[in-house]
């Protein structure tokens, strides 16, 4: 007979108190091959966990549940040798640093209007340039970096090659209804420590009214809801930042498979 259908010979008591010595012993067991003890360089000593390395010479650590970051020339010599150690065989724990700069603005002068797909209806093409500008904190040159960007839309109005098609269900409601992504890839030979690299593109988002003589009987509103950027090293992912314009960030179907196009690309570095 099975055990588990003999709970008379398995006391609860017994099951509960050998089950948390075990617990505490796999806790004991686990933190004794995360945790380290480290040494400053006044000779003070804390338990504490590394977790991650800048390339400006920090560390970060965990100590009692919070994160901690310090100079690694903070430590002890032998804590200075381990910790770089630790860097080596660890090299997806170093953090690299990058500001970000985006600025959105639509091209009013280039702002275009046509019929619709039914009298007195009209759509109007809204060019919108985005800048991207991202600086180099890392105390070193980066070479070969390839930059990623996404603009993410809410494409309430369909246009297919120029030609309208519809409106997206629920638009009416002001609901998120079918995600756009306007995708552009570029590399930079170069960034230098404080340097910037710099990306500028254009895209179209659009408006629809639906005209009934005098009476509007629906309108739709494109919008730009964030920007994703990832900064990659060859196949390394140095960097993966995004940022709301409309909407919470959770909200934004990043890999949204509907791709819109980019043109007018310019890129440039200082």
């Amino acid at each position: 007979m099975s055990p588990f259908d003999s709970p008379q010979h398995f006391p609860i008591r017994k099951i509960t108190l050998h089950f948390l010595i075990l617990l505490q012993l796999s806790v004991s067991a686990l933190c004794s091959l995360t945790a380290r003890e480290f040494t400053d360089i006044k000779g003070r000593k804390i338990e504490a966990e590394l977790t991650g390395a800048t390339l400006d010479g920090k560390v970060e650590i965990i100590r009692k549940g919070k994160t901690i970051t310090a100079p690694i020339t903070l430590f002890s010599l032998d804590d200075q040798a381990y910790i770089r150690n630790w860097i080596k065989d660890n090299p997806d724990a170093v953090a690299y640093r990058f500001n970000y700069y985006i600025d959105l603005k639509e091209l009013r002068d280039q702002i275009s209007k046509k019929d619709g797909a039914m009298i007195n209806d009209t759509i109007t093409t809204k060019p919108q340039q985005i800048l991207v500008s991202i600086t180099s904190n890392n105390p070193s040159s980066l070479s070969d970096i390839r930059v990623v960007t996404d603009v993410l839309v809410n494409d309430v109005v369909d246009v297919i090659k120029g030609t309208y098609v519809g409106l997206a269900v629920g638009q009416s409601k002001k609901e998120l209804t079918k995600f756009q992504r306007i995708t552009t890839e570029s590399s930079f030979a170069l960034i230098k420590p404080k340097g910037r690299a710099e990306l500028k593109f254009e895209f179209d988002i659009e408006s629809y009214v639906d005209k009934d003589c005098v009476s509007v009987d629906g309108t739709g509103n494109d919008r730009v809801l964030g920007v994703r950027v990832r900064i990659y090293q060859g196949k390394t992912l140095l960097d993966d930042w995004n940022r709301s314009l409309s909407i919470t960030a959770k909200k934004i179907k990043w890999d949204a498979e509907n791709t819109g196009e980019a043109r007018n690309v310019i890129l440039s570095t200082r």
